[in-house]
């Protein structure tokens, strides 16, 4: 999450609009909130899946993102 926090500074910065990194940054905060967050980047996807009604809250996929 620092590095997209880093990469939005700098396109702030510069005037240069990142929207990619507002998604990804978006995607990682909901995955912090839904307790993923010392997952790896992976998490965003379970945040999303969970968000869709697709993976009760808590439960993992059988991936290793335990």
């Amino acid at each position: 999450m620092k590095d997209v926090r880093y990469m939005r500074q700098l396109a702030e910065s510069s005037r240069s609009p990142l929207r990619t990194a507002d998604l990804v940054f978006s995607s990682l905060l909901q995955a912090s909130a839904n307790g993923y967050g010392q997952k790896d980047v992976g998490a965003m996807f379970l945040a999303t899946q969970q968000a869709a009604g697709l993976l009760a809250p808590g439960k993992h996929l059988e991936s290793g993102h335990k």
